[in-house]
C-alpha cells in the first residue's frame, strides 16, 4: 500500500520538491508513452502531459522560495513565482528558465513593458495553467493561444527540466546547510 504517511516528515518545501520531481516524472514517463505510441498520440493526451509538466516548475519555484525564506503566493503564475526566484536566486548557477513562459518577441523595450503590466494586472495572469487544464473560461469560451508539442523532442526537453531541478535541489539544499553551519559556527563564537 502506497500512503501519504511518506509525506509526513518532510518539511513543507521539501514536500513541494517532491511532488515537482513526482510530476515532472510522470510527465516524462507519459510523453515517453506518446512518443512510441504506448500513450495515445491526440491533444487531450498531450495537454495532461504538458498540465504535469507546468505543475511541476510551479512546484519547484514554490519549494525554491520557502528555502529562500520567501513568502509564496497561492497562485499558478509562472511568471511571478519565477521573477521572484530570481530575485532569491541571482547567482549565475541557480539559473532556472521554466517552460510555459510566454516570450514576447519583436515588442519595443515599451511594449514589452505594457504587455508585461497588462499581464500581471490580468484578473487571469496564469492563462497558461488554466488553457493546460481547462477548455474554456468560468464564462464557457474557449481559452486564447495554440498549444501544442512534438511527440518526437518533447520527452527531452522534460527530462531536461527534471534535471536541472534535481541539480538545482541540490545546489539550494548545499547552499542552506553551508548558511546553518555558519549561523552555528557565529552563534558559538
Amino acid at each position: 500500500m502506497l500512503g501519504n504517511w511518506e509525506l509526513y516528515k518532510l518539511s513543507v518545501a521539501e514536500h513541494d520538491f517532491v511532488l515537482a520531481d513526482a510530476h515532472a516524472e510522470a510527465a516524462l514517463f507519459l510523453a515517453e508513452g506518446l512518443r512510441t505510441g504506448a500513450y495515445r498520440q491526440t491533444f487531450s493526451h498531450a495537454k495532461v502531459i504538458m498540465s504535469l509538466h507546468h505543475h511541476a516548475a510551479e512546484l519547484f519555484l514554490k519549494y525554491a522560495l520557502k528555502r529562500a525564506g520567501e513568502p509564496v503566493p497561492a497562485h499558478h503564475h509562472l511568471r511571478a513565482l519565477w521573477d521572484r526566484y530570481k530575485t532569491a536566486y541571482p547567482d549565475s548557477e541557480f539559473e532556472f528558465v521554466p517552460p510555459f513562459v510566454p516570450v514576447f518577441l519583436g515588442h519595443t523595450d515599451e511594449q514589452l513593458e505594457q504587455t508585461l503590466q497588462e499581464e500581471y494586472a490580468s484578473l487571469n495572469r496564469n492563462k497558461t495553467d488554466q488553457a493546460l487544464r481547462y477548455h474554456t473560461d468560468r464564462n464557457g469560451r474557449d481559452l486564447p493561444g495554440i498549444y501544442g508539442i512534438d511527440p518526437e523532442t518533447y520527452p527531452e526537453q522534460i527530462a531536461e527540466m527534471r534535471n536541472r531541478i534535481r541539480c538545482l535541489h541540490d545546489l539550494i539544499e548545499k547552499r542552506m546547510a553551508k548558511m546553518s553551519d555558519a549561523k552555528t559556527n557565529k552563534e558559538r563564537e
